[in-house]
């Protein structure tokens, strides 16, 4: 059986279990206080870096739509532009009118195009040109045409007057003979 003696340094023995059981408790619950705090602490972490992340990606995504725009306005400044206005120059030449110069310094297919309509008009004015020369040179010629037609007609007379003059002096010899 056991005396007292015996219990006395299980009892302390116990009593220094409990304790250590107590401070162990108090520190579990100091960590796991600890712990809600650094995860509170992480879950406010997170949401600023969510919210910063997601004001940046709007930020950029606007400075792309800014930039898409002004570029867009660029390439139709460069390009729509004096593309409609060779359209409309080549209009003008479908409707015949050739006297306006268009001239449109690029380097770039649209001054080619450019060029290549200068060239076009120019290469329809010399044949305009060269058309109405020779309508002058025909229209000369068909007022001449009458008095080279009488000439001919005198011409034809006077030949024929002398075919007829052989063929009697061709019968008088026969004739004669």
């Amino acid at each position: 059986a056991m005396t007292a003696t015996d219990v006395a340094p299980l009892v302390a023995e116990a009593v220094r279990i409990r304790e250590s059981t107590d401070r162990l408790d108090k520190m579990m619950t100091d960590l796991c206080g600890r712990l809600e705090i650094a995860a509170a602490d992480r879950n406010r972490i997170v949401n600023d870096v969510y919210q910063t992340s997601l004001i940046i990606a709007i930020s950029l995504l606007a400075v792309a739509l800014i930039i898409g725009i002004g570029l867009g306005l660029m390439i139709r400044r460069a390009i729509a532009s004096p593309l409609q206005a060779v359209a409309a120059k080549a209009s003008l030449v479908a409707q015949g009118e050739l006297a306006q110069d268009f001239h449109l310094v690029r380097r770039d297919e649209i001054g080619d195009l450019a060029k290549a309509r200068e060239v076009m008009v120019e290469n329809m004015r010399q044949r305009i040109a060269e058309a109405e020369q020779k309508s002058q040179e025909a229209a000369v010629q068909t007022e001449k045409a009458p008095e080279a037609m009488a000439e001919a007609k005198q011409a034809q007379d006077i030949a024929e007057q002398g075919r007829q003059e052989r063929l009697a002096a061709a019968h008088n010899v026969n004739q004669v003979v």
